[in-house]
Parts: C-alpha cells; structure tokens; sequence
C-alpha cells in the first residue's frame, strides 16, 4: 500500500515524524542535554508498521566518564533504557533498528548523571509498511 507522494520543507530539528511518501525521518536537532529527561523525539507514528534505523550523535570524546541515559518508550512502555559513556563500545547503540507498531506514541529522551550540558542529537530514518 503505497501513500500519496507529496513535497515537503525541511525545517529544522523537530521532535515531529516527517512522512514521506513511504518514507519517514525524525531530526532531534542539537539539544543540551542535563541531569533530568529531555525531550529529543516525541510523535505518534502512522497507522501502519515503522522501522526506522535510530541514531545517536555528538561529540562522545566530551563526554568521558560522565553517563548518558537512553530513554525510548512505546505507548509509556520502556523499549529501551541504558546508559553509555566514552569508554564503551557504541556499536550496539549508537545504530539500532526499531520496529514501531501502527498507532503507538514515541518518546525518545536523554540524561545525563553528572557534568556540564552536552549536546547530543537524535535522528530516525526508515520506511512505512
């Protein structure tokens, strides 16, 4: 099932879904990130199944020893909930996959435990089914 192609204007970071075509992205934008949540992504998906590969982006050499925390929920369920700092491999985070259900609000947000603000960005690219 294929929706209508429509032309759209890049905007700037948005915690908005962009939707085009069969086609969807997500830029957070640079956004300091503190000691409490902060908001990177939050949006209601289509009524059809996402997969979207999910990125983390920032200068991680800034970060040292100082933990950032992941934050992705589904509906106020927590899919995912880890932290990272500098010295460990990103590989397993910085590029996954998610699989988003029809219908379902997604809340991306990130913290930090100690330290200065650091500026961190979100981004979500993939395609409806």
């Amino acid at each position: 099932m294929s929706r209508s192609k429509h032309s759209t204007t890049f905007t700037g970071g948005s915690p908005a879904l962009s939707i085009v075509g069969d086609y969807c992205y997500a830029y957070s934008g640079s956004v300091a990130v503190d000691g409490s949540a902060t908001e990177m992504l939050n949006f209601n998906s289509s009524d059809n199944i996402t997969k979207c590969l999910f990125e983390i982006h920032g200068v991680f050499s800034q970060i040292g020893q100082n933990q950032i925390r992941v934050l992705v929920e589904f509906n106020n369920v927590t899919v995912i909930d880890t932290y990272f700092d500098a010295s460990l491999d990103m590989g397993y985070l910085d590029k996954s996959i998610l699989v988003i259900p029809p219908l379902t609000n997604v809340k991306i947000s990130m913290s930090q435990a100690s330290g200065s603000d650091r500026n961190m960005q979100v981004t979500l690219t993939g395609r409806i089914y």
